[in-house]
């Protein structure tokens, strides 16, 4: 419009005008650069004209419009400043390499959708090699299903007192009164559980769906299982654990009414049970199987010294074969590995490609759909699959390689297996400084190229003291059956606990005994490592990495001081 102004202002004819409008707007420069050219064309006319040139002669003598367009932009572009003209190169490279970059990107992404994940194990068959070695009339699940359906129908009851729930722990407490219909109800059910503690192994075979056998116990999960089912091993269920548990506490309590009626023979047929039922929930080889089985384990341990600590007499005639049980089960009371690196073995299979040699990259979409599986087992969330394959090739860069990221996991369960033999009273800080850093690593999420493996890494630090708390509580009962059993021979409680064939787990020496008011009083020094004369302290049992935190006091196990 400012061109077309100045321009009516000259004398210049009106093809002239055009046509400098036309050259100026072909340079495609701006405004004002346009405008200094319209007054260059504008005096290059007047000096033709004036010259006496006709128009037509003019126009025609100037040439290609097209071509002086071209030439002058280039003339007025050379006037430019040369920062500015750096500038403009530079975002012209930076232009040129990124739709180099976008090219290969996108040929990254296309390669990338060829992958396939090779699913060549049948993990979640591994896990269940032991169940299913079982032989099927030695399999004690179907008489733990009987059981567990009637025990649906009528479960443990919740006493309460005055509005406050109670828990009995012996016969004639306040509750038991509720304790005893239902141990009366379940007359029939504890000969099933019996029968079931006999047999060689329970043979529960665990997956992502609800067998129809088990339909009656679990109907709700089962119609669930049927329409969202996955042979992930991250899906894989275990809907048993609850029941075994309920089966564990209604034995205890028989175990315990047979003890205080006076009926050994019964108290210590429950009290095998207890210790096969435990047993047998470690039949597969995960976490979550070996800290019920421990809950189990400890519950009988603490079963057994209440028992004897109320009714010695009644169990008299089994010390021995009771001590030989206990001692018998070193492994039974060390977790296990082995399950939670199935399931790393599962992810890597159906999340990269196998190179053959134990090797591979991402498949896309496949990890971002695994790590969407784990979130109801983690707590986690973690995106969805939406065209996840564009991320594919950063990917590559984030996340380690499949060889990597076993070799990561594998290096954490060596650190686990060379802990666990620890005793307690050499037990570090090496554990809980890797959990900190797991915390911290699993917080970064895709920026930790780990963190596919983190995230599965449970915390064992606790998990393994679990187990070492309850070998400290069997070896606790094992000295004092120990005292028991000679004290019932000669009439005397033994001086020392040299010859019970247990440790102290806080000092790696004989379990301590002393007498008094005629009476025994079995401990271990505890975690401060010092003998305190059998003086009883809470959390004395217990491992604290903090040295001021550390109780000073004894850990009394039998009597129980609580």
């Amino acid at each position: 419009m400012l061109i077309k102004k100045e321009l009516q202002a000259t004398q210049l004819p009106e093809e002239i005008q055009k046509l400098i409008r036309r050259i100026a707007r072909r340079t495609r420069l701006r405004r004002s650069e346009q405008l200094d050219v319209a007054r260059e064309l504008v005096s290059h006319f007047e000096d033709a004209l004036a010259s006496g040139e006709s128009t037509s002669a003019v126009i025609t003598a100037y040439g290609n419009e097209k071509t002086a367009a071209k030439l002058l932009r280039s003339a007025c572009k050379r006037k430019r400043w040369w920062v500015e003209l750096a500038f403009v190169k530079s975002m012209k490279f930076a232009a040129v390499m990124f739709g180099c970059f976008l090219v290969v990107y996108m040929v990254l992404v296309l390669l990338a959708l060829q992958r396939k994940p090779n699913i060549a194990v049948d993990y979640v068959a591994k896990l269940n090699e032991t169940a299913a070695a079982v032989p099927e009339d030695e399999r004690a699940w179907p008489l733990y299903r009987a059981a567990s359906i009637v025990l649906n129908e009528n479960n443990e009851p919740s006493p309460e007192v005055d509005g406050r729930p109670v828990y009995p722990t012996w016969v004639g407490d306040a509750g038991w009164e509720e304790y005893a219909v239902w141990l009366d109800v379940h007359q029939e059910t504890l000969p099933l559980i019996l029968q079931g503690t006999k047999k060689q192994g329970m043979g529960f075979i665990v997956g992502g769906k609800i067998s129809e056998e088990d339909k009656e116990l679990w109907p709700d999960a089962y119609e669930k299982s049927q329409t969202n089912f996955s042979d992930h091993m991250i899906n894989v269920l275990y809907p048993q654990l609850v029941h075994l548990r309920r089966m564990a506490r209604l034995l205890r309590f028989d175990a315990i009414e047979a003890a205080a009626q006076g009926d050994g023979s019964r108290c210590f047929q429950d009290l095998e049970a207890l210790l096969r039922l435990a047993t047998h929930t470690r039949e597969h080889s995960t976490l979550i199987n070996d800290l019920v089985s421990l809950s189990i384990y400890r519950m009988t341990f603490q079963t057994i010294g209440l028992i004897v600590e109320r009714t010695p007499e009644v169990l008299s005639p089994e010390i021995s074969a009771l001590r030989q049980h206990l001692s018998d089960l070193d492994e039974e009371l060390k977790v296990r590995f082995d399950g939670e690196r199935l399931y790393i073995l599962d992810l890597l299979q159906r999340t990269f490609t196998d190179d053959g040699n134990g090797d591979g990259v991402l498949v896309p979409g496949k990890l971002l759909e695994a790590m969407s599986l784990s979130h109801d087992a983690t707590g986690q969330v973690n995106p969805q699959p939406t065209a996840s394959f564009l991320l594919a090739p950063i990917g590559d860069v984030l996340i380690a390689s499949r060889k990597e990221l076993l070799d990561h996991h594998d290096d954490f369960l060596a650190l686990m297996y060379e802990v666990r033999d620890d005793p307690l009273y050499a037990w570090g800080d090496e554990l809980s400084e890797y959990s900190s850093q797991l915390v911290v690593r699993t917080a970064k999420r895709y920026l930790n190229k780990y963190y596919p493996v983190d995230l599965l890494i449970p915390a064992l630090d606790s998990a393994l003291l679990q187990s070492k708390y309850a070998a400290a509580n069997r070896d606790g009962l094992l000295a004092t059956l120990f005292a028991i059993e000679q004290h019932q021979a000669s009439g005397k409680w033994p001086l020392d606990l040299a010859e019970a064939g247990v440790v102290d787990p806080w000092n790696d020496e004989p379990w301590k005994i002393t007498i008094v008011n005629e009476q025994p009083v079995i401990y271990s020094v505890g975690n401060d490592g010092d003998d305190d004369g059998g003086r009883h302290v809470f959390g004395a049992m217990e491992w604290h990495g903090i040295p001021t935190s550390i109780p000073d006091g004894d850990w009394v196990v039998w009597p129980n001081p609580e």
